[in-house]
C-alpha cells in the first residue's frame, strides 16, 4: 500500500510530465494499478483521466492486500488494531478497516458510525485478509483468554443494561452463560457482554454443549501453576491437558484428571489448556503377544478386559500369536480366550499366528563375538514380541493401539481417562527424570537414544514400566522409516531393529524417545508426571526381588496401593528359583516366603473376581495350580 501511494504521489506531481515519460523509466515499477494509472496518464494528459486513474488507485489502496500465511500466533486479538496482520486470531472474526490508518477484528461490520465505537469516526468495513474459520464442533471449542473479560470469537452474545448488576442477572437467567461483562457507553445503556461456560462449545444452528477443548496457544501460560502446585490463584495449569481442580474448600490443584471418589471436590477452575490439534474421539484396539507359556494367564486378562471396560472404551482384542510352535495345537486354551472377549458382546476377537515366520527366523544372529566366528545371540520369541509390537502397526484398524502383555490383568475400571488425557492425547505415565532412571532403564534409554540421535529431555518424567503402553499408529511407522526397518510385521526382522533389540535397546525406549522428539508430540502424546497416591497404578512383581514383591502384593490387598492392572513376570514365583539381591534364599525360608507371597495373590485375585474357590488358605497343590498360572 505504500508503494501504491507512493506511486499515486508521483502521478499527482508529474502529470504534465509523465506524458513524455515511460512509467518504468521514470517509477522504477509497474503494478497492476499503478501500469494502468501511468498508461493512462502516457495515452492522454486530460486531467479528468488522471483523476478517474487516481481515483481508481484510492481504492486500490483499500482493497485487501494478498497477504502471507500467518500462524495463529501472529494473528491479532478481538478488536484491536489488524492493519499490519491482516488476519484474527478469533474464530469467526474479520479484520475490518476504518479509515486507511485504523483496523479491528470484528465479528461483523456495518459502514457508517460503530455505536459501541468511542471515535465517532465511520467505518468503511473494507474486509483485509480472510475470516478466521468456524471451529468445528466435534474437535473444537471457542477459545478463551485466561484473565479477559470475555471470551475470544463470536461466541458472546450483546445485551443492552442500564447497569452491571442487570447484566449479571441476564447472564445468571442462561443456563449456558459463565462470563459476563459490562461497559459504559456513551448511550443511555451500556453494553453487557455474555459468554457461555468454561467446557461448553457452539452447536452449528446454534445452542452449545458441553465438552470443549482450548487450543494452548491461545492462553498465555506464564501466570499459570506448575502440574501438581496450587492453581487456586491463578485458575489455569501451565501443562498441557491439565486442569485446575478443587480439592478442598481452600485449595485447588493442577492435574489431568479428578474423581469424587478420591476425597476431592473436583471443581473445576477456568480453562483445561489443549492443543487444538489431537483427535476428537479416541478407542484404541487391543494388542497381546502371546504363546503357549502364557495362556492360562492371558484367559485371565480376557475375563478382566470384559469385567472392567463396560463401556468399551477400548475396541478389539488383536492376538499375536508369537512362537515356534503353531496355534492350532492349543486350540481350546484359545477358544476359551475368545469367549471371554465375544460372549458380552461389543467386542471381536482377532487372532495373528505368526509362528510360521518365527520359525523362518529362529537361526538368525543378531549378535555375534569380536571375532564373528560365534553367535552370541540369535533370535528369540521375546525378541520377534518386541519387534512385533511395533511392526504390528502395519494393521492395526485404529489410529493408537494398547499393548498388553499377559500378565497385565486389569484390577479396576477403566475410564475415559485411563489411558488418555482429557485432550485426547495418548498419557504417557513418566517416574523418573532422565538422569535418575535406575538401572538397566537408564542404560535401555541411552543406547536407544544413541541409536536415533536423539538428546533425551532432562525436563519430563521418563517411564520405566513396559506394559500397559499406547502406541501412535502413524508415529511407530514413521520410527520404522527412520531406522530403515522393513514395517511388515510378517518379516519380523528385515532391518535393524532386531539387532537393536538385542544389543540393549528396546521397543518402549525407542519409541519414547522418537515420540517425544517429534516436532507435534502435542498432537499425539502428553508425557505427564508421576502419579498421585490416590490415582490407580499398573503393578508388577518381578524376578529377584521377592520380599519387595511380598511387600507390593500387601499393599494392593489392603488397598493402600490402588491398582488399574496388576500381574507377575514369568518365573518370579516359581519353587527353588526364589532369590532376592543377597542370593538364593534358604530352603525354609523360601518356602515361609512362598507360601505367604502365594496366599497374598490368590486373595488380591479373588477380591476382584478373577480367581475362583472360597476364601481361606489353600492347600499346597491349589497354590501351585494358581501361582503357575499367574507367574
Amino acid at each position: 500500500v505504500d508503494e501504491e501511494l507512493t506511486l499515486l504521489e508521483a502521478v499527482k506531481t508529474r502529470r504534465n510530465k509523465a506524458c513524455c515519460s515511460s512509467p518504468r523509466h521514470r517509477f522504477g515499477y509497474v503494478t497492476a494499478v499503478g501500469a494502468a494509472v501511468a498508461a493512462s496518464v502516457v495515452v492522454s494528459c486530460r486531467p479528468d483521466l488522471v483523476k478517474a486513474s487516481v481515483a481508481a488507485l484510492l481504492d486500490f489502496a483499500e482493497q485487501p492486500r494478498p497477504h502471507k500465511t500467518t500462524s495463529p500466533q501472529a494473528c491479532t486479538w478481538d478488536f484491536q488494531n489488524c492493519t499490519a496482520s491482516q488476519c484474527c486470531r478469533g474464530y469467526g472474526m474479520q479484520c475490518y478497516s476504518k479509515d486507511g490508518r485504523w483496523s479491528a477484528c470484528k465479528a461483523s461490520c456495518t459502514q457508517g458510525i460503530d455505536p459501541f465505537d468511542q471515535d465517532k469516526t465511520p467505518w468503511s468495513c473494507k474486509k483485509l485478509g480472510d475470516r478466521t474459520p468456524e471451529p468445528s464442533p466435534e474437535e473444537t471449542c471457542n477459545r478463551a483468554r485466561v484473565g479477559a473479560n470475555f471470551w475470544s470469537g463470536k461466541v458472546f452474545h450483546q445485551v443492552d443494561t442500564e447497569s452491571a448488576h442487570l447484566c449479571q442477572q441476564e447472564c445468571e437467567a442462561k443456563d449456558w452463560c459463565g462470563v459476563w461483562t459490562w461497559n459504559e457507553t456513551d448511550s443511555a445503556k451500556g453494553l453487557c457482554l455474555l459468554a457461555p461456560k468454561t467446557g461448553m462449545i457452539r452447536r452449528l444452528g446454534g445452542g452449545y454443549q458441553p465438552h470443549c477443548r482450548l487450543a494452548s496457544a491461545d492462553l498465555p501460560a506464564q501466570n499459570c501453576s506448575s502440574s501438581g502446585q496450587d492453581c487456586s490463584s491463578s485458575r489455569c495449569c501451565i501443562v498441557q491437558g491439565e486442569q485446575c481442580y478443587g480439592k478442598d474448600e481452600k485449595s485447588a490443584v493442577c492435574r489431568p484428571s479428578c474423581r469424587k471418589e478420591h476425597g476431592w471436590s473436583c471443581e473445576k477452575f477456568g480453562p483445561r489448556i489443549c492443543p487444538a490439534c489431537p483427535p476428537a474421539t479416541m478407542k484404541p484396539v487391543i494388542v497381546i503377544p502371546t504363546f503357549e507359556g502364557d495362556l492360562c494367564k492371558a484367559t485371565i486378562l480376557m475375563k478382566s478386559i470384559t469385567k472392567r471396560d463396560p463401556n468399551h472404551f477400548l475396541g478389539d482384542v488383536h492376538v499375536m500369536w508369537v512362537s515356534l510352535e503353531p496355534s492350532w495345537k492349543y486350540q481350546a486354551q484359545i477358544e476359551e480366550m475368545r469367549k471371554a472377549i465375544v460372549d458380552t458382546g461389543g467386542r471381536q476377537f482377532h487372532l495373528s499366528d505368526f509362528s510360521d515366520f518365527v520359525r523362518q527366523k529362529s537361526q538368525l544372529c543378531l549378535v555375534w563375538d569380536p571375532t564373528g566366528d560365534h553367535c552370541i545371540e540369535h533370535l528369540t520369541g521375546w525378541f520377534a514380541q518386541q519387534a512385533l509390537k511395533l511392526k504390528i502397526a502395519t494393521v492395526v484398524p485404529s489410529e493408537y493401539y494398547l499393548l498388553l502383555d499377559s500378565k497385565n490383568a486389569f484390577f479396576s475400571d477403566i475410564h475415559e481417562d485411563s489411558f488418555f488425557s482429557k485432550c485426547n492425547q495418548a498419557t504417557v505415565r513418566g517416574k523418573f527424570r532422565f538422569q535418575d532412571l535406575p538401572h538397566p532403564h537408564k542404560e535401555w534409554y541411552h543406547a536407544s537414544a544413541r541409536a536415533l540421535g536423539v538428546q533425551a529431555s532432562t525436563d519430563i518424567h521418563w517411564p520405566t514400566s513396559i506394559t500397559p503402553a499406547v502406541f501412535h499408529k502413524q508415529t511407530v511407522l514413521e520410527l520404522l522409516s527412520r531406522i530403515g526397518e522393513d514395517p511388515s510385521p510378517y518379516g519380523i526382522c528385515d532391518g535393524p531393529l532386531c539387532k537393536w533389540l538385542a544389543e540393549g535397546k528396546t521397543e518402549f525406549t525407542l519409541y519414547n524417545l522418537f515420540a517425544f522428539s517429534k516436532s507435534d508430540r502435542e498432537c499425539i502424546h502428553s508425557f505427564v508426571s508421576p502419579l498421585s497416591e490416590e490415582e490407580e497404578a499398573h503393578v508388577a512383581l518381578w524376578r529377584g526381588y521377592p520380599y519387595i514383591n511380598l511387600k507390593r502384593c500387601e499393599e494392593v490387598a489392603k488397598g493402600s496401593t490402588k491398582a488399574l492392572t496388576f500381574g507377575l513376570q514369568a518365573g518370579c514365583l516359581r519353587r527353588h528359583n526364589m532369590t532376592s539381591a543377597e542370593g538364593k534364599l534358604g530352603d525354609e525360608e523360601e518356602e515361609k516366603l512362598w507360601n505367604t507371597t502365594a496366599d497374598c495373590l490368590l486373595r488380591v485375585y479373588k477380591d476382584v473376581g478373577l480367581a475362583g474357590g472360597s476364601a481361606g488358605k489353600l492347600d499346597d497343590e491349589d497354590h501351585e495350580v494358581f501361582t503357575k498360572c499367574i507367574s
